[in-house]
This record gives structure tokens, sequence and C-alpha cells, in this order.
């Protein structure tokens, strides 16, 4: 998928890791993502790290001693041989094996630590705030008197905190002053200072307030997402070692174990965290909403942060319970306005998105809704997408600004060309020329007739610009003159394609990509008449 921010998906995630992510997501408006956020979050009790990692002093010393080895015999204590030690080594190593440099698929040591591992742990409701120049550790020695080490204490969040984090930044009470006035603000500070009320109107977003609440309610499904996409992850990558570098293209052994891995892991993080299919839809009913809001805001990076966690909540659902999108979908249902289900909105229904838009692109007297629906479905029963990709990136480059938007229109001219080519081509027509299929396929019509009539024309292998009046002095007889003035320009457009176009015009090159399209359209009308596919249930 396409998101506007990426990141890491993981429960276990150290700070500088969980902060660089943090900043991707531009929250905290005006503050710089820096150590001093995540503490001040964590004094005031609003974020604290999902684990804290916690070496003795006398331990943390024996650990910097051994990890330097420039260092000289320290001032003060460190830890002996024995089997405090001996737990904090193993402890150690474990976290430097952990994820896909594991071994083995038996987790992060995080996630069953041994009993021997708990005094160096404290859970989130175990931790007391302390400030962080005060936890460091002195490692002093003869040679460098005056060190202190801030390894001692490593805290590790999960990155789903990442979204509490964004609630985080806009809750509370907002003052609205004016602080362009050097007078006011001068008050408004000393005021703060001096714990007075300032004056001014206030507001409170009570939004993130409930969203805290929510998280709170969904911290298990939450830490089920991160497990199940983590593991998946490490042991797919730990599968496929010794591939080699690059891209690789699986086998089908291969990818038969990739699929047990995936539905192996999202069976384990249900389990182990005892979360249900009706708890998974809570929590995706949760984000949806928050998604919406915070799209409907115009803050898509925060948005599509939530929208990765509900891609992988979704997933879990599909791997795990065998739910299909639509009823997923459905009992996710509408959390935010609009006449469309979340999910709908989020993720179209790319098809029928295309399609639409193909309605909207061409429906005309002499091409119904229902025609177009049928050429529709024609096209993806057909692969024979690049008639909607084309058209999509035609209306891109004409919706821009910038000198390279009329070439891009001249390109995807030209490539709808060559698409409605291959089209006729799925349509039966035979040959290399698409003169000749057109000719063979509207055989027998008035339409044929008039493309016989006009074969110097219609094989003439000269630039577009010179041919534009003669076609254009057919189409304006009207009738069945006007398809087969089409399907002429189709033709040629396509026959030059190795000729630069020369028209400059943007309405112009709509209308000349519009009468392209319509080739093949007409074509698939006078072919597959609607009355027989609607007997089919096609319309």
């Amino acid at each position: 998928m396409d998101y506007k921010v990426k990141i890491t998906v993981g429960r276990y995630r150290r700070t500088r890791d969980f902060r660089s992510d943090l900043a991707t997501l531009r929250a905290f408006r005006g503050e710089h993502v820096g150590p001093a956020l995540l503490e001040s979050l964590e004094e005031l009790g609003l974020l604290r790290p999902r684990i804290r990692l916690f070496w003795p002093d006398t331990v943390a010393r024996r650990i910097w001693l051994e990890t330097h080895n420039w260092a000289n015999e320290l001032h003060d204590p460190v830890e002996p041989d024995g089997p405090r030690m001996d737990a904090a080594s193993d402890l150690w190593n474990a976290l430097h094996n952990a994820g896909f440099k594991s071994p083995s698929d038996q987790g992060h040591p995080f996630d069953s630590p041994k009993p021997e591992w708990f005094e160096f742990l404290q859970a989130s409701d175990q931790q007391s705030f302390v400030p962080h120049r005060k936890r460091r550790v002195r490692v002093s020695s003869e040679t460098h008197p005056d060190l202190h080490d801030s390894d001692n204490i490593q805290d590790f969040y999960s990155s789903w905190q990442l979204l509490a984090a964004a609630e985080i930044a806009e809750i509370g009470i907002h003052i609205r002053v004016n602080m362009a006035d050097e007078e006011t603000a001068t008050k408004v500070r000393d005021d703060i200072r001096n714990e007075r009320w300032p004056g001014g109107r206030t507001s409170e977003a009570f939004a993130p307030t409930r969203a805290l609440r929510d998280f709170d309610k969904y911290k298990a499904v939450l830490d089920a997402i991160e497990w199940s996409r983590e593991e998946e992850r490490d042991r797919t990558f730990r599968m496929l070692q010794g591939l080699g570098g690059g891209r690789i293209v699986l086998n089908e052994e291969q990818i038969a174990d990739r699929d047990e891995v995936r539905r192996t892991v999202a069976r384990e993080a249900c389990t182990r965290l005892d979360v249900s299919a009706d708890g998974l839809i809570g929590c995706c009913r949760f984000l949806a909403g928050r998604w919406h809001e915070w799209h409907r805001e115009g803050r898509p990076l925060v948005a599509d942060a939530y929208k990765i966690f509900l891609a992988e909540a979704v997933r879990l659902l599909q791997i795990q319970f065998e739910m299909g999108f639509d009823a997923i979908n459905e009992a996710v249902g509408f959390q935010g306005q609009g006449g469309s289900r979340t999910l709908e909105v989020i993720w179209p229904d790319w098809d029928a998105e295309q399609i639409d838009r193909l309605v909207r692109t061409l429906r005309a007297p002499d091409l119904s809704e229902h025609q177009l629906q049928a050429f529709g479905k024609f096209l993806r029963e057909n692969f024979q997408d690049a008639i909607f990709h084309r058209l999509r990136s035609f209306e891109k480059h004409a919706f821009e600004y910038g000198h390279a938007r009329i070439s891009g229109m001249h390109s995807d001219l030209q490539g709808m060309a060559v698409a409605v080519e291959q089209v006729v081509r799925a349509m039966g027509g035979q040959g290399t020329q698409l003169s000749k299929m057109f000719r063979d396929l509207w055989d027998g019509t008035e339409v044929g007739r008039i493309l016989k009539k006009q074969k110097t024309l219609l094989e003439r292998g000269q630039p577009l610009g010179s041919l534009l009046a003669e076609i254009n002095a057919i189409r304006e007889l009207g009738g069945e003159s006007e398809k087969a003035a089409d399907l002429i320009l189709a033709t040629r457009v396509r026959g030059a394609v190795h000729h630069a176009l020369e028209v400059e015009n943007q309405l112009e090159l709509e209308e000349l990509l519009l009468r392209v399209l319509r080739a093949a359209a007409l074509t698939h009308a006078q072919l597959y008449p609607v009355s027989a596919l609607a007997a089919d249930g096609a319309e």
C-alpha cells in the first residue's frame, strides 16, 4: 500500500526509533521531537514506555566496562561474576539477537522473560518518573574522572503508542488570546509563570480524551496486531535467508511456506493475547473513526498512521478468522460522515471507481450508461486495465500545473491509442493494423461502409495534424458518420505514435482522447448489444 508516512510496526521500539517515527507524523506542531519531549510526557503521566530495562548500577558498570575496550578500572563498584551477572549477560545477549537476527521463532525476549530477568524489567505500571539526567550511572576512572553513561536505563515503546502520542499532542484546553500584540503576549506569559488565569477564550477538544480511553480498551488487540506483523516479518526474513540479495521470485513451495508463516503468527498472536474476532472488529471501528477524524481535519500523516494499523487489523481478521473484506466492511460500518462505509472510503473498490470514471467520461446519446458499464466490465475481465490507467493519468496531467503537463497529455493520448488497439484485438480483431480490425468488425453496417469509402484516409501514414480537418469534416455530417470519424481518428493517432503531436491546446487534447476512447466503446456496443448482455445479468 502507498502511505504518506513510513513507520515500523513493532512491539518493542527503542526510544530513538520511536522518536524518529513520531517526528514523521508532525503531530507536535512547533515542538522539537527530541528526548525532552518524551521525558515531559512521561513526567506528566501521559505516555510511559511499554517496558523499561533497568540495570542496577554495578551491573551497568560491568556491561559498560566490557563493551569499551579502552576503559580503565572504574572508581565505583562493578558487579562480580555470579548468578545476577549471568542473568544480565543472558538478557543482554538475547536482546541483541532479537528480531530477524534470532536463530529461532521464539519471539522477543520481553514476550516471555525468564524469572531471573524480572529484576531488570519494569512494566509501565511499575515505573516511577526520574528526570533522565539523574538516571545516569557514573563510570568515571582515573583517565575520565567525570564520565556518565545513560544506557543503564533503556526505554521501549509499542509502535501503536505513536497514535496515542498524536492524540496527546491535541489534548488539553486551548486559550485564544492575541499573542501578536506584544503587551498582551507579555502579560499572558507572566500570568502563566505565576500560575494566574491569563484570560481569553477557551476551547477543549474532547476526541483525544476519548481516544486515549479506547487505547486502554483495545491495548491487547493492538499488541496482537503488532505481534503478528512483526513476527511475520522476522520469520519470513529468516525463511528467505540464503536466497540471494535484491528482489526474490518465490516458487510454489516457498509461497506455501510464507502463507503458513502468516497463518501461524496470526493464530499465535490471537491465542497469546486472547483476542477474538469481535475484539478486532471493535478495534477496527475505533481506528477507522480516528482515521476519519484526522483525515477530515486535514492531517494526512496521522491519518495514514491510523490507516497502517487498521490495515493490519483487517489483515488479521482475514487470516485468522477467515473473514472477507466485504464482511469486515459491513461489520465496521459507518464511523464517520457521508453515505459510504468508512473502509470503502479508505480503500475504494478500484474496479468500480475506474468503471464509474469511464461512464462519466464517455456517456453520450449514442453510448448509454448500461453500454458503458458493460464495456468497463469487459475491460476488467479481459485484462485491459491499461485503458483505466491511461484515462486516470490523462486526468492527472490535465488538472496539474507545470511545463510537463501538455507533454504528459501527449504521452497519455498516444498510449491510449495503443491501449484501444489491444482492446479491439480482445474483441476479436484480426491482423496487425487497427484500420483492418475496425473494417472487419464493423462490416455490414453503415459505419463499415463509410470506413471502406474512406479507406485512403483510414490508412494514410501522415502526422495527425495534417489529417484532422478531413476527419472532422466527416464527423460534422452526424449520425453514423460521427462514429466512423472517431474510428478513423483512433486509427490515425495509433498509426502516428512515431510522430510528435503538435497539439498544444488542452481542450483539443481532451476532445481527441475522448474520441479515441469512444472508438473502442462504440465498437464494443456494436459487437455486444446491451440487451443480450442484460439477459445474462451483466446489466
